[in-house]
């Protein structure tokens, strides 16, 4: 049997209260989602290592290898709609170009970094990374890509669990 891989997304209609499946051929596992300016969803297949775009009206969707390297747990799409994607196992973040459609920016953090979220500021164009060390991570795209490393004061200098980010729609909070 030679059945297709089949990973879904499921849009749920608050008007009529019904579900639609979104079925997505060649993918396993759909775990994160974020959407670009033109209304595309992007989104990630941890176990087959690849990230895809969905075009929910038309209904077709593309899918992109990541290297093997790469095991991705999070995406944000920034103002320019590139796809900035977090990857514990190597303790790097890759932005991936949408209108060129490849990897043309790896970021490399400290060694024993594992970004695990990411959350990008609309106002300020600032990258913010959980990593699960316990600290948060700023990346400046218009500083050439400058990480700076924030870890609290107090007993171990880190955060417990770090694994979501929220910027505040004012851009003076990060909420993790």
């Amino acid at each position: 049997d030679t059945a297709i891989n089949s990973g879904q997304i499921l849009e749920y209609n608050l008007a009529t209260n019904k579900y639609h499946q979104h079925m997505i051929n060649g993918t396993d596992i759909i775990t994160v989602l974020a959407q670009d300016s033109k209304n595309n969803i992007w989104f990630v297949d941890p176990i087959t290592k690849q990230i895809g775009v969905y075009d929910p009206v038309t209904g077709k969707h593309r899918l992109f290898q990541l290297p093997k390297t790469i095991l991705p747990s999070s995406i944000a799409v920034d103002p320019s709609d590139n796809l900035w994607i977090t990857s514990t196992t190597s303790s790097q973040i890759l932005i991936f170009d949408s209108k060129t459609n490849n990897i043309t920016k790896t970021i490399s953090l400290e060694k024993g970094a594992r970004p695990i979220t990411i959350a990008i500021d609309s106002l300020s164009g600032l990258a913010w990374i959980a990593d699960e060390r316990g600290k948060l991570i700023g990346i400046d795209p218009n500083h050439n890509y400058s990480a700076t490393v924030y870890a609290p004061t107090g007993v171990n200098n880190t955060l417990k669990s770090p694994t979501g980010l929220l910027i505040d729609s004012v851009g003076n909070n990060i909420f993790i």
